[in-house]
């Protein structure tokens, strides 16, 4: 799967701030903090996801013993 051209964390990166400041009477602590950790978020900067299987259940190591 290819990255999209333009992502959620990109607009934070570049308007974050700005947006913050001139929002900052109704945004909320939860929203706050929500756009504090995607501007902190370093995924799309580190290659991205990778995308894997998803991991065996444990039930289904657990009758393997």
């Amino acid at each position: 799967m290819k990255r999209p051209a333009v992502e959620v964390a990109d607009l934070i990166h570049a308007q974050g701030n700005r947006f913050v400041e001139q929002n900052r009477s109704w945004l909320s602590y939860q929203q706050l903090s929500v756009l504090r950790a995607i501007g902190r978020c370093r995924t799309a900067a580190l290659g991205g996801h990778i995308d894997s299987p998803p991991p065996e259940p444990i039930g289904a190591r657990a009758r393997r013993r």
